[in-house]
């Protein structure tokens, strides 16, 4: 099934809104096929688990399982997700906050938990004691730290593996599967580091004893040039990120008594999802201020931000209007709707944008939906285009789904 890569203007009044997501199928599907080929072809044994927290669009989640990918969450609410829509297929369960509910849900569903704390494996055990049916599934988080003046707060440290793998092989209904580790830089140096130091943990420690290493997420999607340049980034080849990888964990396993290999799980999120949405935005006024002339839209930043502050200018094309022929370019700014004095869209931008157009913003599927509050204005649909048909993913918001948890 052919996806288009852009709405024209007829297609985005048929939708019959202001603004809107337009989701592109085709585009995760390449993602997906491209990222577990560069693994696969250094290293056979590799995994994906997609990051739910970047993106939980229930279709990118369904067609993610279709692929042959896995599940990774961070809250309850994902995990919810995750069981609603899997196929039989392993769930991950990471994150600093879990529940009793939450991890009793886990143990009943065959749900991999990895532990963040001590305190968490207590809880496994308590619950394991009371339900003599069920068994645990269960991962370590290590903590990882890159930089050496900064601290992270995630995992368990070195100090403390002893006395889990204690706790673990006095419960027979524990099944240790693997380990995992997570930092938030994106730049290959960084992932040098955290393959390196998990295979020294693994060596001294868990040799043998494992199922797989989960080295998380944080891989960098598909930019274009001029976003790499506003954001300061050299390389965002996932080819170099996987062949140093690979590299590393094959120059050790392939040096050691290692009866067999783990696998190696991956848990991308924006590096699948980056550029699989774009967010419409209508033109609604013009205005000049001084030498500056702005345009107003019906959306606004917050839209594919979050409540990121970022002034970066993203990928962006026009939908015009073809009744207007007699058009110029002008050094613009493309205002939202809220009252926040620095919510831009776009900032000093060369368009030929004027009232009743559409601006597309690109490359926005990454951390937008999921962390657009409900600031001023609910949040707006998400189409998938295809054969000529808009397909609706998600309803407009109103304000019902704002306030029905408020006691007014």
């Amino acid at each position: 099934m052919k996806y288009f890569l852009e709405m024209n203007f007829k297609q985005t009044l048929q939708t019959t809104h202001d603004s809107f997501y337009v989701y592109n199928e085709d585009n995760l599907v390449n993602n997906f096929n491209e990222f577990l080929k560069s693994f696969k072809l250094s290293y056979d044994n590799v995994e994906i688990a997609y990051s739910f927290k970047t993106n939980y669009l229930p279709e990118i989640c369904k067609k993610i399982n279709d692929l042959g990918g896995i599940y990774e969450v961070v809250s309850e609410m994902e995990l919810d997700l995750a069981l609603k829509l899997e196929n039989k297929k392993k769930i991950i369960f990471n994150g600093p906050y879990k529940t009793k509910e939450a991890i009793m849900k886990s143990l009943l569903n065959d749900v991999i938990i990895h532990i963040d704390s001590l305190d968490e494996l207590n809880i496994i055990s308590e619950l394991l004691t009371s339900n003599e049916h069920i068994n645990c599934n269960l991962g370590i988080r290590l903590n990882l730290s890159f930089a050496s003046d900064s601290i992270s707060r995630f995992g368990i440290c070195q100090s403390e593996i002893k006395k889990i793998l204690k706790l673990i092989s006095s419960n027979n209904r524990i099944e240790l599967k693997g380990i995992s580790c997570h930092l938030p830089n994106r730049d290959l140096k960084s992932f040098e580091f955290r393959t390196k130091e998990i295979i020294k943990i693994y060596d001294f420690y868990f040799k043998n004893k494992i199922q797989y290493i989960d080295l998380g997420g944080g891989f960098p999607s598909i930019l274009q040039e001029d976003l790499m340049n506003q954001l300061k980034l050299k390389n965002t080849n996932i080819k170099e990120f996987a062949k140093k990888i690979c590299s590393i964990l094959n120059q050790y396993f392939n040096n050691s008594k290692i009866i067999k290999k783990p696998k190696l799980i991956l848990e991308p999120g924006t590096a699948l999802v980056a550029n699989t949405m774009s967010y419409y935005s209508k033109i609604i006024s013009e205005k000049k201020i001084k030498n500056k002339i702005i345009l107003s839209s019906s959306g606004s930043k917050f839209n594919f931000l979050g409540t990121n502050n970022s002034n970066l200018n993203f990928p962006f094309t026009e939908i015009l209007n073809p009744e207007f022929k007699s058009r110029k370019f002008r050094n613009v700014d493309i205002a939202g709707y809220t009252c926040i004095e620095n919510d831009y869209l776009l900032r000093n931008i060369s368009s030929s944008l004027i009232k009743g157009d559409y601006i597309k913003i690109e490359d926005i599927g990454s951390y937008s939906i999921v962390m657009k509050p409900p600031f001023i204005s609910p949040n707006v649909p998400i189409f998938k285009v295809f054969e000529n048909k808009i397909l609706e993913l998600k309803r407009k918001e109103t304000f019902q789904d704002v306030f029905n948890t408020f006691l007014i």
